[in-house]
């Protein structure tokens, strides 16, 4: 017997991460992954009272060659880039950059 999935409400935004305006780093070193930016956005709960508010922080990305993952059975959307470790810790971080000089 199956089971219904639970329907969508409002509480579920809270499990979302929304991620935008993706930069691939121009400078990979050798045998190492390539490494990308990008803005990740969540939903915070409010305190209290207080509505919900979006936090939007910086995280970097290992990526992987989309041409041997895809070829090796990977999902197109989940298995080719890896979050590493968050850049910022602000509320508002936007506009990922890489320097030009690596």
């Amino acid at each position: 017997m199956s089971t219904q999935p639970e329907a969508l409400e409002t509480r579920h935004l809270l499990d979302l991460a929304f991620v935008a305006d993706p930069r691939l780093a121009s400078f990979p070193v050798d045998g190492a992954p390539r490494r990308a930016v990008a803005t990740v956005t969540t939903v915070v709960p409010g305190a209290g009272d207080a509505p919900p508010r979006y936090r939007t922080r910086l995280q970097a990305f290992e990526v992987g060659d989309a041409a041997t993952a895809l070829a090796q059975g990977a999902e197109a959307t989940a298995d080719l880039a890896v979050p590493t470790r968050a850049l910022t810790a602000g509320e508002r971080d936007t506009a990922p950059r890489w320097s030009p000089d690596g």
